[in-house]
């Protein structure tokens, strides 16, 4: 193979290589004894606020906190599911907080 070949086949792999690892977001999902979700997170930092509950994910599960968070916070789209896969609660994070319209439905 030539060396022109062989440069442009590194190049087009390197591309592609830090084109998936560019992606920011990429939706999460996982699934406890009751329900499974599907969310976003975010790396971005907050300061939190006493007043507020924030919501974060790590060690293959979400928590929620008042006075600060220790893992990636939700940011986006959210979508709770029970277990047969009817929708159980959907809305939208913002920096680990609720934002606007939360809907909530019962398992029937």
């Amino acid at each position: 193979m030539s060396t022109s070949k062989f440069s442009f086949l590194q190049f087009g792999l390197f591309i592609f290589l830090f084109g998936s690892f560019a992606i920011p977001n990429l939706k999460k999902r996982i699934t406890d004894k009751e329900y499974r979700y599907e969310f976003y997170t975010t790396q971005k930092e907050v300061s939190a606020k006493q007043d507020r509950l924030y919501y974060w994910f790590k060690g293959g599960a979400i928590h929620s906190s008042e006075y600060g968070v220790s893992g990636e916070l939700l940011d986006g789209e959210f979508e709770k599911f029970y277990l047969s896969n009817q929708l159980a609660e959907k809305g939208v994070f913002k920096k680990g907080l609720k934002d606007g319209l939360w809907k909530t439905w019962h398992w029937n």
